[in-house]
């Protein structure tokens, strides 16, 4: 077996720094550009989020004039990024690379093609996170849903082939290997996302509170359970300024359901809503017809 260079150690042991933070990460923009390449191109995802980030903060905080031309180019990288990210959703989740080549139209997987239509062209970042946080989601819904489960779903700490996954690594902490952390970390770029009846609850909207979610897709909600219901119309209501898609998957809703539903997306002082899509994939409705006379 042959031993790592002292460069190799030397490129691990920043990239950790970038990843769990240290109190001297704003001196990479002070290493050789040829270092500084290396580097950027062989961080895991939350080492090359954080380095975005941090290049954010270092720039804006202190200022281009501080700074030779070459360190200005290093801190303006991250908008030259979206091969990188578009390499690292590849490399994870090849298969739906194949289905956003192939798919030209809105199917049950539409999520990606709104997000896509709205934004012309796929934003690698954005989907990278949202794919993310949506793995967390269902890994937490397997759990969720044992009869056994009796706890908050925030707490619910994710498996280390996910950590693993986008860069931690060497042991779990309090923070990142719950759930609670990834919504709040990556939320933001969640845009499109399923959801199991169990995440029809009060705690969900907390958790989702900084997504700006445009397509929303729910499985076997039933009328028979009122909370359910009560959190899909409370989830509705947090982001119907910003929704554009329903999606009820295996669901039973009576008019009682459907129209708290249709209520909960209204905006108020508006006369209408901006949902321009509305699917029942194997549901049922039990519209009651309303005579005109």
């Amino acid at each position: 077996m042959e031993a790592p260079s002292l460069f190799s150690l030397c490129m691990k042991t920043v990239s950790v720094a970038i990843i769990h933070g240290c109190d001297y990460l704003h001196d990479i923009f002070d290493l050789p550009s040829y270092v500084f390449d290396n580097l950027i191109v062989n961080l895991p995802p939350v080492g090359l989020y954080n380095y975005r980030n941090l290049s954010n903060d270092d720039c804006g905080r202190r200022g281009f004039t501080a700074y030779s031309i070459d360190n200005q180019r290093k801190c303006g990288r991250y908008d030259e990024f979206d091969a990188a990210w578009n390499a690292l959703y590849k490399k994870r989740w090849p298969e739906n690379i194949k289905r956003m080549q192939t798919t030209s139209s809105v199917t049950l997987e539409h999520g990606v093609e709104i997000c896509k239509s709205v934004n012309h062209s796929p934003d690698w970042l954005q989907l990278y996170w949202e794919a993310h946080l949506q793995n967390c989601l269902d890994e937490v819904t397997e759990r969720a849903l044992l009869p056994a489960f009796d706890g908050h779903i925030s707490g619910v700490e994710v498996s280390d082939s996910i950590l693993n996954s986008i860069g931690y690594t060497g042991g779990r902490t309090h923070d990142y290997s719950r759930l609670s952390y990834h919504c709040n970390k990556f939320g933001q770029y969640a845009r499109c996302l399923r959801l199991e009846s169990v995440f029809c609850v009060a705690e969900t909207c907390d958790l989702l509170k900084t997504c700006k979610l445009q397509a929303l897709t729910f499985r076997r909600i039933m009328h028979t359970y009122f909370p359910h219901v009560a959190g899909l119309c409370m989830l509705l209501k947090q982001n119907r300024e910003t929704l554009l898609s329903i999606e009820l998957v295996y669901s039973q809703l009576s008019p009682a359901c459907v129209n708290q539903i249709f209520n909960s997306i209204y905006k108020e002082g508006a006369e209408t809503h901006e949902i321009r899509h509305l699917y029942k994939i194997i549901s049922y409705f039990w519209l009651q017809v309303i005579s005109d006379t």
